[in-house]
């Protein structure tokens, strides 16, 4: 399939680095915190909580019912509101909280921390992997690993005696 004329002939800057990954980028989710049961009863309590072995990039998170605040390694102190949505699931009484987006204010499951700050994926022009060409698998088609197998034929032989390594290459296995 031709490619548009639009598209063939468009002038587009080159971008100065690649878009992030989604799937490398660390995050936080809304869905772990519901699972690991970090919001209080009321809306007067606070919550302060030391996270830093779950999320590296956090030194510790304030949660309460109507935002939370995210102290980054770094220094930098973040405010994320929360809206709560009603899901349907025992009437109003179960309503289910959402991050709103610093930047575009989106309610939003998972913020991804890029730059040293938290926001939407779209926010931070992140794709996921499967929108690059050439990725297999999630890794480039260039840095592809290589199947290696044990050595057969008599010229691997003498190839993997001058590498002194017990596995060689054989383009042949592909």
């Amino acid at each position: 399939m031709a490619m548009p004329r639009q598209l063939k002939y468009a002038k587009r800057p080159k971008r100065s680095e690649p878009r992030p990954l989604v799937e490398q980028l660390p995050r936080l989710d809304i869905g772990d915190l519901v699972r690991l049961k970090l919001f209080p009863n009321n809306w007067e309590t606070r919550r302060s909580y030391e996270v830093a072995f779950r999320y590296p990039f956090l030194k510790s998170i304030v949660v309460t019912l109507a935002f939370i605040e995210a102290n980054h390694v770094s220094g930098y102190n973040q405010r994320i509101a929360l809206k709560w949505i009603r899901t349907g699931f025992g009437g109003n009484w179960k309503p289910r909280p959402t991050f709103i987006c610093p930047r575009c204010t989106r309610p939003i499951i998972t913020l991804y921390c890029n730059y040293g700050s938290l926001a939407c994926r779209r926010c931070h022009g992140a794709i996921h992997a499967s929108q690059v060409p050439g990725f297999v698998a999630g890794r480039p088609a260039a840095s592809a690993p290589r199947r290696w197998q044990p050595c057969s034929s008599a010229t691997t032989v003498t190839r993997r005696l001058e590498a002194a390594d017990d596995v060689c290459y054989e383009e042949s296995c592909y």
